[in-house]
């Protein structure tokens, strides 16, 4: 059984620009950590929030437009901000 302890992406590699992990530093157990620690932040928010199946659906489809404009108070996982930061810049280019 392999143990992967580390991002399988190296600096400098064609990954880095677009890695899965944008931030892989503390291998796998951290990048696992930070996912669950962003997982238990939606469903705490949607167990206090008035439609809470709403809001989870719309987060487990990564809608992350809809979650800003819907439900403001929830603070978007960072790798969600950086992809809506890429959106726009290609939204702003092509106009």
């Amino acid at each position: 059984m392999t143990t992967y302890t580390q991002c399988p992406h190296t600096v400098g590699d064609d990954h880095e620009r677009d890695c899965c992990f944008p931030n892989c530093e503390g291998g796998w157990e951290a990048v696992f950590l930070k996912q669950r620690k962003e997982f238990n932040e939606a469903i705490d928010f949607a167990i206090s929030d008035s439609e809470p199946t709403a809001f989870l659906l719309t987060w487990r489809e990564g809608d992350w437009e809809m979650l800003q404009k819907d439900w403001p108070d929830f603070e978007l996982p960072e790798q969600a901000l950086r992809f809506l930061e890429k959106l726009n810049r290609g939204k702003k280019n092509v106009s």
